[in-house]
């Protein structure tokens, strides 16, 4: 059995409590060995080590390997290879015991995996926040008598736990100073430096007394290939799937094995992958000294995470809208990194692809204020550049009203509604001045739209009219559908409902030709004029299809509104229960 993890995990604590724990019971007659390996320079040195802690002279004319395999023959023993990995080309003799001394039984601590038929393979993890608090607290009380963490304390050493990746060797380093700052300060240090984590305990090993230097040694027999693809991939955040890693790091299958194989890259389930924290920062740190490599890194994972966004993002609303959205949100993290690469770079045209599919998840997953604060920092970034004459206004004003609405959209679900019809109203003026009729009618949808939010119908009429219009010169059924939503709306809240009932109707109709993402909305909106009608059972059943229509595609603010439909139409029958339980 291997122990498999990069160094500073824990694997050699482990492998002696799973040997002691071994000890207690009846398996192992003839004795429990351990094998320390680190200080051995060559493989030829691993006979002489092995029979060292076998009790075994070597004496005579027998070759100390055939020597080996007499002594364990018969014998029913576990023996403990501790810190195996840079001793590969010893793995002949290992072999041969194997074959030899079938009732022996070999635990292996190794930073990469030994990749033999006989090999059976445990990764190990980090702490997970439980005990990597605890370990803290231990560590800490060795070195502050009676030390007591208080709660801020206990957040900040939860803080620290996550930082370090539930690394054992880090949450002690990370301990150790405790003696001279608070947990919220030492949490604080980690964040902005590695280089922070060491240790001036005599009785700790050189090579483990600072992460910096488990990483050197760690990284000294990477091969160039293997190295570079390790630099790139510090570019991502989290777990990421393998054609991620390709593209972003330009390596081979085979290299990225070799990264799995030394524990350089972990399984994250469900075909994914990713690399230890700390180690993602120390690569990060390699990746900085090249720039030319690093930017050219940071190109192509954005280039990748923006493809998915607007490939995922499209899926949304539609009959796959589930698994778009909680793909999405598996990769969030990248894909904020890769938006802010456009920001920062001004992007023009990958923000101006990237800004509905984005205000689209953010709608869908409920994170307004961040999506707000994303396209706001968007279109600071671009009029920026426009002042400073950096960017051509031809090609930058169309993006940045885009970015406008789009942050209007998501400041109205928000419920401000003010800074929504102010943007717009800019939109609007942006849309009319450079003539394009099929945005400034999208813009005069939105304006009803918030108008109507806002109580103020008659304004959202004269808007929805004018979004009507142009929708019918231009043949566009979306635009169509959008503008005889808002005007049924605006009827229903007058309680002209013969009209609005028929607006309404026909907009649900467009909506499915044209594949609409507001059709939950409309049949939710339907329903409420029908209740009003007096048709409560049919206005109840409309609500419903649109309630599954927003579950289906995942639509928080759509299921929002079918359950307050719901609600609303119970209590319009008299049925209380159901009410509060819609409500609820």
């Amino acid at each position: 059995l291997t122990l498999i993890a990069p160094g500073g995990m824990g694997k050699t604590r482990l492998a002696i409590a799973a040997a002691e724990a071994l000890g207690e019971r009846p398996g192992f007659p003839d004795g429990i060995y351990f094998v320390p390996l680190a200080r051995l320079a060559t493989a030829d040195l691993l006979p002489s080590a092995l029979a060292g802690a076998l009790g075994l002279n070597l004496s005579g004319t027998l070759e100390p390997a055939e020597q080996l395999v007499r002594f364990l023959r018969p014998r029913r023993a576990l023996i403990v290879l501790d810190n195996f990995e840079h001793l590969l080309d010893g793995l002949d003799l290992l072999i041969r015991l194997l074959e030899a001394a079938p009732d022996a039984r070999w635990l292996v601590t190794s930073r990469v995996v030994l990749n033999i038929r006989a090999e059976e393979r445990f990764a190990l993890g980090g702490l997970d926040a439980d005990a990597g608090q605890q370990l803290f607290i231990s560590a800490a009380a060795r070195i502050v008598a009676g030390y007591t963490p208080d709660p801020a304390d206990l957040a900040a050493i939860g803080d620290i736990c996550r930082a370090v990746g539930g690394m054992p060797l880090a949450v002690e380093l990370a301990a150790a100073w405790t003696r001279l700052m608070d947990a919220p300060a030492i949490a604080a240090r980690i964040r902005h430096d590695l280089a922070f984590l060491t240790s001036d305990m005599r009785d700790m090993p050189e090579r483990q007394r600072s992460m910096r230097v488990v990483f050197d040694h760690m990284w000294a027999q990477l091969s160039p290939p293997e190295a570079a693809a390790l630099n790139r991939l510090s570019v991502l955040r989290g777990p990421f799937r393998l054609a991620a890693a390709e593209a972003i790091s330009e390596a081979t299958p085979g290299v990225l094995a070799t990264l799995l194989d030394q524990s350089l890259l972990s399984a994250a389930g469900g075909g994914r992958f990713e690399i230890h924290e700390l180690l993602r920062q120390y690569a990060a740190e390699r990746l900085a000294a090249a720039p030319d490599v690093e930017v050219a890194a940071r190109a192509r994972h954005a280039a990748h995470y923006l493809d998915l966004l607007r490939q995922r993002g499209a899926a949304l609303g539609g009959v796959d809208s589930r698994e778009a959205l909680a793909a999405l949100r598996r990769n969030l993290d990248n894909v904020r990194l890769a938006w802010d690469w456009a920001v920062d770079g001004r992007q023009i045209e990958e923000l101006s692809d990237a800004a509905r599919p984005l205000e689209t998840f953010y709608r869908y997953s409920g994170l307004l204020a961040e999506g707000v604060q994303a396209f706001a920092a968007a279109s600071g970034a671009l009029a920026v550049g426009l002042d400073r004459g950096e960017l051509d206004p031809p090609a930058t004003l169309p993006v940045i009203h885009t970015l406008w609405r789009r942050e209007a959209l998501l400041r109205e679900l928000r419920g401000d509604g003010a800074a929504a019809v102010a943007l717009l109203e800019r939109t609007r003026a942006g849309w009319t001045a450079l003539g394009d009729r099929r945005r400034l009618a999208q813009t005069l949808n939105d304006l009803a739209y918030v108008h109507i939010r806002r109580g103020q119908g008659d304004v959202a009429r004269d808007s929805a009219r004018a979004a009507l219009a142009l929708g019918r010169e231009l043949g566009d059924d979306e635009l169509i559908a959008d503008a005889l939503h808002n005007l049924g709306n605006i009827a229903g809240t007058a309680e002209d409902l013969r009209p609005a009932e028929s607006q309404l109707r026909e907009s649900i109709d467009l909506y499915r030709r044209a594949g609409g993402r507001l059709l939950a909305g409309a049949l939710c909106d339907l329903g409420r004029v029908l209740v009003q009608k007096g048709d409560l059972e049919e206005g109840r059943a409309t609500v419903a299809r649109g309630l599954a229509v927003a579950e289906a595609a995942g639509d928080q603010p759509a299921i929002v509104l079918a359950l307050t439909a719901l609600g609303g139409s119970a209590l319009s029958a008299g049925d209380l229960a159901a009410a509060e339980v819609y409500n609820r």
